[in-house]
């Protein structure tokens, strides 16, 4: 039988004054509590994704989210949404009002810094994927106000004030509120072609648009990279009907370069929404915790989160350096 853990009791202060809507670190930063109703738990304050600090993450509906990677957790288990993982638990009790946890001693000689940097190494020594699951508009394409922006430029459009995408200079607040899940996709494209009508410019960017050549080639050249390292990729797309033509997929040439590729119009419901996630992971043959999800959209990398999938935010201002972030964080980059 192994001997105890040896434990210090360390004070969280009055249970009244622990807020109801997230976690606040205690015992230097080594543990969280949360407050459900007039109870409390308290929780190893890492992450399971990559060991960043709980403390600070909103408490939502019973689900604590992680402040950085947006990780979630049921509470008050502290299992991970959709996964049978559990955060560490410490024991809590409250006396008189006031809360008190039973947080386990750190190992001599071990630093915070060196036990959070051992926990990260081994979770990307159990947790790397096996399946790379990719979106499709604005990574593997160019994203299509790019485009407009070049074919305004030949056609003399007066669109240099306008919003138009985030590799426009001018400032776009739609386009951020997309990113955010504030408004949708379809939504972001009507706003587009409105502002294209405000100054006289009538254009159907998803008929109008030529997307021959407008591979970004830096992607698919990861693509060929990561096949080659045994991985399995799928494709999973919001959008690609409106712009590619019913059952695209069917007459695609590059389709063949991918395991399973998912159309949400095949499923009625888009991302962020919980179900077109699985769908990929399933038709690639792999559990959602073993895959990799690459989008340019935070929200749709929150949704990816959500169920399980690790994600990978792609920022279409910088192609080139978000490819090479995503090949090293597969243990394939260039060294």
């Amino acid at each position: 039988m192994s001997e105890p853990v040896p434990v210090t009791r360390v004070s969280a202060g009055p249970l009244a004054d622990l807020p109801q809507d997230r976690c606040v670190s205690v015992a230097a930063g080594r543990a969280i509590v949360l407050r459900v109703g007039d109870d409390v738990v308290a929780f190893d304050n890492q992450c399971l994704h990559q060991a960043s600090p709980l403390a600070g993450g909103l408490v939502r509906d019973g689900v604590l989210t992680c402040p950085l990677h947006f990780w979630r957790y049921d509470v008050p288990a502290g299992t991970v949404v959709g996964s049978d993982e559990q955060l560490p638990g410490y024991a809590v009790e409250i006396v008189h009002g006031d809360v008190f946890v039973d947080v386990p001693d750190e190992p001599p000689d071990q630093s915070m810094r060196e036990r959070l940097l051992a926990h990260a190494e081994d979770w990307r020594t159990s947790h790397r994927p096996v399946a790379v699951v990719w979106d499709m508009g604005g990574i593997l394409y160019h994203y299509f106000t790019e485009m407009l922006i070049e074919v305004g430029q030949e056609r003399g459009w007066a669109i240099d004030d306008l919003p138009l995408g985030p590799t426009h200079p001018v400032p776009d607040p739609q386009y951020d509120a997309m990113d955010r899940g504030e408004i949708t996709e379809p939504e972001y494209l009507e706003h587009v072609i409105g502002l294209l009508a405000s100054v006289g410019v009538e254009f159907d960017p998803p008929r109008e648009l030529d997307w021959r050549g407008r591979f970004r080639r830096a992607s698919w050249d990861a693509i060929e990279t990561i096949h080659g390292a045994g991985y399995r990729q799928g494709l999973l797309t919001n959008d690609a009907s409106k712009w590619l033509g019913d059952r695209w997929w069917e007459s695609w040439e590059p389709a063949k370069r991918f395991d399973a590729i998912i159309d949400v119009k095949t499923l009625g419901v888009r991302k962020p929404d919980p179900r077109p996630y699985v769908a990929a992971a399933e038709a690639v043959g792999v559990s959602p915790t073993s895959c990799l999800f690459v989008d340019d959209m935070h929200v749709n990398c929150e949704g990816a989160e959500a169920v399980g999938m690790q994600s990978h935010w792609f920022d279409i201002t910088s192609p080139e350096a978000s490819v090479g972030a995503l090949l090293e964080r597969l243990g394939i980059g260039k060294s």
